[in-house]
């Protein structure tokens, strides 16, 4: 209205002027008024020049450009005896901005919130607009009677004002019902478990997703009509829902009303259009089945599946159009696909944007396609889990670009992470012996990409909480650019919380083959210097056929050899994928004073369950060894023990399995003896609190047992527990907190129902001896 009504003003304060002279010429343009904008960014956008014969509808475009700047109040234009003069009144500056009434919302929530700042052009509309987007975080966390007011304080003299936002935040509400009314053939319970919304519980208040959440409500009213759609109804009719809030309790209750409808089943299912692939076995893969109820969730996935089957051989432009049309049978659907086929593309370039640190080569060698190569839609999702996985790169975009002339450009763009991390912790541990033990010091730091050649360096100390730990490592996955792996372990080891004091210091070097994109073999020649001790101080047997024989030092050269088949999605929290590796150490292998043999298997499964982000994770662990003396016996430093966090939980760490008894010094001991042989099974269930903060609420059943040489392994002697444990992956490390209990358990069992463990081997399964 500003701009109209000045143009129209300089119109009539022209128009006699300009009919009686239409000669009239402009000599010279003036601008006054200017304090904070420069002259000459005014002038650039002032279209009217001298030398011009006075236009006044070009002038009222001027004016229209210069107050969608933003920065002008007022604009006069005078035209006296051939002078132009525009004359400005700037908006005056923010100079200060305060937020009064804050007290529920984090200060940092509101910063980001904030898109005003000090310096900026006082704008009254901006100052709503800012208004609303402060509501709207504050609705997110459950504000839903917040109210919000500026008051501005003018001081004309300087031009400037200050602002202040004033806020009375009122009551947050969190859900206490959520009621679908109408709802006959699908329960409420089912409808809920889809819905962003949530009603209250103990670990929904914890993970804040209880809280009502204006955005999550209007969402779920789309998801309503949505899971009713997969389900079959395709009359369905949903509502908003109604919302009931009670102050008091500061509760809120939704009643969401739909009309079901009649449930549509499939009568036929056509395929139409360019069918290269056989139909039968293109029928046997959908999802979509004749007889089935019809599901828009099916048929969407059907029509992704049929797209990569096409676009995997190189039709990369492939469309797939559904049609669902009603049958003459009451409550029968027909569903038709219609293919249109491409031509066939093939990548003509590959483009790399973004790595500033991280060489080409290292990018490319996780891209599965080549230049030159048929166009695979799967290989660009392969692609993309790759360089994921691969912990260098915040963020990963891959987006083919197609020519005409079938040929295609991918494009890749990554958004590098931090160079590296070094952080500090530390606390109480529960797995110490004693007070003095307990407290313990954690400080780790590693460069994930280093030199930008996608090598991994760092290390790790650990002190106390009854281990002493240091690990220094370099690991090249892919040395020289090739498939070949090479590395170094520096680490030194001390253990108080096992039946004994084990101390070892060595060097472990490893090289391996990529047999293929997800498999490897690695090797691992070893040397390490072993002290074991009791923890009275006095020496223990190293073999069982030479019971008098303690040792206070021993050395053991070995060479492990692992292959490994790494296809999670992510390692440090996996949602998909699997881990299987086999190994074997051969003690003795370059000399030393240990001659044994050990095979192991490690296989972890991650199962999406398709509920609420829910994983579920079977984990499994074998193995066994045997002595290569007289007496077949395992060395005391390698026999397998079981019980504690990283084993079998609600167990005491490593009291599982047989004993030993010895004499020593006219006297008789007993010393946990540990095993020759091990089988673990671990069942988790992982719920996602808060993938924000990474916390998870993991149920589990943990089932496993030692065995010594002569005994078999018999299910009847394995120990069962059950529990449920609180994970976080906290800045300064992955955290577990563990609740088991003993189900199947004998008189003589050391139990732990609570323990926690924080840093490096908290989830990781390749850790199989500790």
């Amino acid at each position: 209205m500003r701009v109209i009504l000045l143009a129209t003003i300089l119109f009539l304060s022209f128009g006699k002027i300009l009919y009686a002279s239409n000669q009239e010429v402009i000599r010279e343009i003036r601008i006054e008024g200017l304090e904070r904008v420069s002259q000459e960014y005014v002038v650039s956008v002032i279209m009217t020049q001298v030398g011009e014969q006075i236009d006044s509808i070009k002038i009222r475009k001027d004016i229209e450009r210069l107050f969608k700047l933003d920065f002008f109040e007022d604009i006069d234009v005078v035209f006296d005896e051939g002078i132009l003069t525009f004359k400005f009144k700037e908006k005056p500056i923010i100079s200060d901005i305060k937020i009064e009434g804050r007290d529920e919302l984090e200060e940092e929530t509101l910063k980001n919130a904030l898109f005003l700042k000090k310096g900026d052009f006082f704008d009254e509309q901006k100052i709503l607009n800012q208004i609303e987007k402060i509501k709207e975080q504050y609705v997110k966390e459950g504000f839903i009677l917040v109210d919000i007011t500026s008051d501005v304080q003018r001081i004309e003299a300087e031009n400037r004002v200050n602002l202040t936002i004033k806020i009375k935040e009122g009551q947050k509400f969190s859900i206490r019902r959520i009621l679908i009314s109408g709802a006959e053939a699908l329960t409420e319970q089912e409808i809920k478990k889809e819905f962003e919304s949530k009603e209250k519980g103990i670990l929904r208040d914890i993970g804040g997703e209880s809280k009502f959440d204006v955005l999550k409500v209007q969402r779920d009213t789309s998801k309503l009509k949505i899971i009713y759609l997969d389900n079959g109804f395709l009359d369905i009719i949903s509502e908003s829902p109604v919302v009931l809030f009670n102050p008091i309790k500061r509760e809120a209750i939704l009643i969401y009303k739909v009309s079901e409808g009649i449930r549509y089943k499939v009568r036929s299912i056509g395929l139409y259009g360019d069918i290269i692939f056989p139909k039968d076995q293109i029928f046997a893969n959908l999802k979509t089945k004749e007889g089935d109820f019809s599901s828009r969730k099916k048929i969407l996935e059907d029509i992704e599946w049929l797209s990569s089957l096409y676009q995997d051989v190189g039709f990369a432009q492939t469309m797939v159009v559904p049609s669902i049309s009603k049958s003459d049978e009451p409550g029968y659907v027909s569903v038709d696909f219609k293919i249109e086929r491409s031509g066939m593309y093939y990548v003509r370039k590959i483009n790399i944007t973004g790595n500033s640190r991280t060489r080409d080569f290292v990018i490319r060698r996780d891209i599965s396609l080549l230049e030159g190569e048929v166009f695979g839609r799967t290989m660009l999702f392969d692609s993309y889990v790759r360089l994921m996985r691969s912990g260098y790169f915040e963020n990963v975009e891959i987006n083919p670009y197609f020519f005409q002339g079938n040929s295609a450009d991918i494009n890749v763009n990554v958004k590098e992470g931090r160079i590296g991390a070094v952080s500090l912790g530390g606390g109480f541990s529960p797995q110490a012996g004693n007070v003095s033990q307990s407290l313990f010091l954690m400080f780790q730091g590693n460069i994930a990409n280093f030199r930008g050649l996608g090598q991994n360096l760092g290390f790790y100390v650990l002190f106390g909480g009854g281990i002493a730990f240091f690990n220094f490592y370099l690991r090249d996955e892919h040395i020289f650019d090739t498939d070949y792996i090479a590395g170094l372990n520096l680490f030194s080891y001390q253990s108080f919380f096992l039946p004994f004091i084990k101390r070892t210091l060595g060097a472990k070097p490893n090289f391996g083959l990529f047999l293929s994109r997800r498999t490897k073999v690695v090797l691992y020649p070893g040397f390490e210097v072993i002290d074991v001790y009791s923890r009275s101080g006095e020496r223990i047997p190293l073999y069982q056929d030479d019971p008098g024989a303690g040792f206070s030092r021993s050395q053991s050269r070995f060479l492990r050899i692992e292959v490994i088949n790494d296809t999670r999605n992510n390692v440090l929290s996996p949602s998909a994928g699997r881990y299987i590796t086999f190994w074997t150490k051969i003690g003795g292998a370059f000399g030393g004073d240990m001659y044994f043999v050990k095979f192991g298997n490690i296989t972890s499964f991650y199962i999406p369950t398709g509920v609420l982000g829910t994983v579920f994770s079977p984990s499994f662990r074998f193995g066994v060894g045997f002595g290569l003396t007289s007496s077949r016996f395992l060395p005391y430093p390698e026999r397998f023990f079981a019980g504690g966090i990283y084993t079998v939980r609600g167990f005491d760490y490593f009291t599982l399995g047989p004993r030993q008894s010895y004499e020593q010094n006219n006297s008789f001991k007993s010393i946990i003896l540990g095993g020759n042989k091990m089988f673990i099974s671990n069942l988790d269930l992982v719920l996602p609190i808060s993938k924000t903060i990474g916390l998870f609420f993991v149920p589990f059943v943990d089932i496993g047992q030692v065995f010594r040489e002569q005994d078999f392994i018999n299910p009847l002697d394995f120990r069962v527990s059950s529990g449920f444990e609180l994970r976080w992956i906290s800045p300064f490390g992955p955290l577990r907190f563990s609740f088991g209990i003993p189900i199947l358990k004998k008189k003589d069992d050391q139990i732990r129902t609570f323990d926690f463990s924080l840093g490096l081997f908290t989830f990781y399964p390749e850790f199989e001896e500790y």
